[in-house]
Parts: C-alpha cells; structure tokens; sequence
C-alpha cells in the first residue's frame, strides 16, 4: 500500500505531493527519508529540489549519497539555488557542485565569486578550490597508477588516448576508469573558470584564487599555466610573484613547469 502511495504521489499533477514529500524528507526516519528523497527525484520538480539541496546537511548520509549519485537531477535546482535571494541556499548550491563534482556547474560559482558580498564570494572560491585539488590529487593518483602509465607522452594530466587504452587493456576496475573519464571531463571546465576569475577578480579572494590556480598547473597544456604568457592577463602579477617565491608541498608542480615553461626560476 505504501508503495502505490508514493507512486501516486510521483505521477499527480498536484504540487502539494512536493511538500507531502518534503515533510517526509525533514520528519521521517531514515528509511523514510531515503523513499522521499527518490520520490522527488523521479517527480523532477525545480523547487521541490531547491528544498531538498538547502536540506542537505541536515539528511543522514544514506540519503546524501543518494542525493550524489543522482546529483546530474539536480543541476536546475543547483543553478536556480545559486541565483536565489536567499543566501544560506546559495552557499548549500555552491558546497554541494563541489562536493558533487559537478565541473559543468563551475560558471554558478563564478557568479557568486564576483559578488560584492563576501558571504557569497568566500564559499564560491572556497568551492573552486575544493574542485581543484580533487583534480590536483587524483591527477597525481592517475599518473602513479601502473594501469595509467606508459600510454601519455607527458603532454596531457593523466594519459592520452593511447594511455587510455593501456588502462584498458590492463582490465582497469569500471569504477576506476570512471573516477578517470569524469576528472577528465571536469579539468578544461574547471582550469578555464579558476583562469577567468584570476583575470577579473579583484577582491579579497585573490590569494584563495591563485591556490586553485597553482593546483592546476600540474601540465604543459593547463589553462591556469598558459596565464604566465598571456598578455594582460589580470592575473599574471601575482601568479609570476608567487612562482618565484619556495613552493608549498602541493604546487611543486607549478613551479616546476613555470620554470621550464613560463621562464621563471625555480627553488
């Protein structure tokens, strides 16, 4: 009988089976929650998701991970979230693109990112950050992996396509040629936002900014590295400042190819 409850609740018109579904999601025990939350999903209503993502943090984790794995559902929500006058859901739009990976959604935190209030540009940059260095550091892990070796000619992050192909025929776990495809669908999409913010901001975030931008000049062909020979690039300043200064642990790379590439020197 439940069962025909919730589908009926998904196939109506009603919009009032969106708050139905919705106290649920807030009242309900875990299990509850967990029904609700598919529910919404499959009912695809904008604002019903809007809720939904400023409920996130208060949701068990068995329905967080649901909210995740279904996170593509979301984008509406999270690009309206993001817009909205109200500030906490713009923040909890912003945490959960990071926390989903959802490099597609970067140009919402860019938005937020030149915001005057810093309420709104801190998370924004924060976020950013946050999908530079999990493309920083499962680059690195690729690059360690004997599956993702010996195929790159050292031009690309990870591997080119031969290398794909070795990683393929070393019977690479699904899973892990997944984490692979994704970081490498996400990387142009995150280096070309992170570098657009570098050349226009002008704010308190810069130096939160520049972090982000030193994660992703971990090879030749990086958007954030090509700053250092693009003319007039508002960032270039402070990226050639800090290059030449020692590195921290986590942009050796940097430096090393902005010694090789960019002309610097290095420590």
């Amino acid at each position: 009988m439940i069962d025909r409850l919730i589908e009926a609740l998904v196939q109506t018109d009603n919009a009032a089976a969106d708050q139905v579904l919705l106290e649920a999601l807030r009242l309900g025990e875990q299990p509850e929650k967990l029904v609700a939350v598919k529910a919404l999903i499959r009912r695809d209503s904008v604002s019903a998701l809007c809720a939904v993502v400023g409920l996130y943090e208060q949701l068990p984790a068995e329905v967080q991970q649901e909210i995740l794995n279904q996170i593509r559902h979301f984008h509406p929500a999270l690009r309206a979230c993001g817009r909205s006058d109200d500030h906490d859901l713009r923040r909890a739009a912003m945490k959960l693109i990071a926390i989903g990976r959802q490099a597609k959604l970067a140009y919402v935190l860019s938005e937020n990112l030149h915001d005057t209030d810093e309420e709104l540009s801190k998370p924004a940059t924060e976020a950013m950050t946050a999908l530079a260095r999990w493309i920083s550091t499962e680059t690195r892990r690729f690059q360690q992996s004997s599956a993702f070796s010996g195929g790159g000619s050292g031009t690309e992050p990870a591997a080119s396509d031969a290398g794909l192909a070795t990683a393929a025929g070393a019977q690479v776990p699904t899973a892990e040629l997944e984490s692979y495809l994704a970081v490498m669908e996400a990387r142009p999409e995150i280096e070309a936002a992170v570098a657009r913010a570098m050349d226009v901001h002008r704010g308190r975030q810069t130096q939160e900014l520049l972090r982000a931008a030193l994660l992703l000049c971990d090879w030749p062909g990086s958007r954030t590295l090509a700053i250092l020979q693009t003319s007039k690039h508002g960032g270039q300043s402070a990226m050639v400042r800090r290059l030449q200064q020692p590195p921290a642990s986590e942009h050796v790379e940097a430096f090393l190819l902005g010694a090789t590439h960019g002309g610097l020197r290095s420590h």
